[in-house]
C-alpha cells in the first residue's frame, strides 16, 4: 500500500512541477533517488509518464493521464444526461457539439464530443483543457463563478493569452456581465485561429456551473445573424441536461 500512495505522490508532484528532474523531485519527496528513478521508469514504461527536455532528463505528464478524465465522468449522471440533448443539438446545426466540465482554476476540460458530417468541422480531443477567459466554454462558467474566483482565475491567466485574444482583463470582466445578462458565451476565435464557438452553462439544483454545452464552429460558416439561433439552441440543450 505504501508504494501505492507513493506513485500516486510522485504524479501528483510531476503534474504540479512539470517538467521536471529527478534530482528536484528526489528533494521534494525526500526519498532516495534510486526509490524514485524506479518508480519513473516503471510509469514511463506503462506510458504514464514520458521524458521531456533537450537531453531528456526531465519528467511530465503523458497524455495518457490526460484520457482518463473524460473517460472517469462517463457513466455519471451528468455524461448520460447529456448524450441525447447533445445528438439532438448536432442535428440542428451540423456542427460539433463539445460537453466541459470546470477543472479547478485551471480551466475547461473537454469530456464528450459529438461531431457533425461536414467536410470541414473542428476538432478538439477529450481530455483538452481549455482556458476559461477565452473560450466560449470557459466563459460561460466563469461568468457564474464566484466574484473572488473570478477575480483569482483572471489574475492567473497569462498575459500572452489575453493577447492573443486581443482582450484585457477589464474587458473580460464585461464579457462576463454580458453573459450573465444573456446567458451565453460567444468565442470569435480568441483561443484558436479559424474556430468560432456558442456556449451556455449548465447548472446544478443550486445554480451553480457543474458543465457547459457548446456549438463549435469553423469561422467560414460563422454567421453573426444566427446567433441567436444558436443561442437558444445551446440554452435549452443546457437547461434539458441541467433538469
Amino acid at each position: 500500500m505504501k508504494s501505492v500512495l507513493r506513485t500516486l505522490e510522485i504524479v501528483q508532484l510531476i503534474s504540479e512541477h512539470q517538467p521536471i528532474a529527478l534530482n528536484e523531485l528526489t528533494k521534494l519527496l525526500d526519498l532516495p533517488k534510486s526509490t524514485v528513478q524506479r518508480t519513473l521508469v516503471t510509469l514511463n514504461e506503462a506510458g504514464w509518464l514520458r521524458s521531456s527536455g533537450p537531453d531528456s532528463s526531465k519528467w511530465e505528464i503523458s497524455h495518457k493521464i490526460l484520457e482518463i478524465r473524460p473517460l472517469a465522468l462517463r457513466g455519471g449522471r451528468l455524461y448520460s444526461a447529456a448524450q441525447h440533448p447533445m445528438t439532438a443539438l448536432r442535428d440542428a446545426t451540423n456542427e460539433t457539439i463539445h460537453l466541459c466540465v470546470p477543472s479547478g482554476d485551471e480551466g475547461s476540460v473537454l469530456i464528450a464530443r459529438v461531431d457533425c458530417d461536414q467536410p470541414v468541422r473542428t476538432y478538439n480531443p477529450l481530455g483538452e483543457v481549455s482556458p476559461y477567459a477565452t473560450t466560449a466554454t470557459g466563459k460561460s462558467m466563469l461568468a457564474y463563478f464566484p466574484g473572488p474566483k473570478i477575480q483569482q482565475i483572471l489574475e492567473a491567466t497569462p498575459d500572452a493569452q489575453l493577447e492573443r485574444a486581443h482582450v484585457n482583463r477589464d474587458q473580460v470582466l464585461g464579457q462576463l456581465a454580458k453573459i450573465r445578462e444573456q446567458g451565453y458565451a460567444l468565442n470569435m476565435q480568441e483561443h484558436r485561429p479559424g474556430v468560432c464557438a456558442v456556449a451556455a452553462p449548465v447548472f446544478n439544483e443550486t445554480r451553480e456551473p457543474i458543465a457547459s454545452i457548446c456549438i463549435s464552429i469553423p469561422e467560414a460558416r460563422f454567421e453573426l445573424p444566427r446567433v441567436d439561433e444558436w443561442a437558444d439552441l445551446a440554452r435549452n440543450t443546457a437547461a434539458l441536461i441541467g433538469r
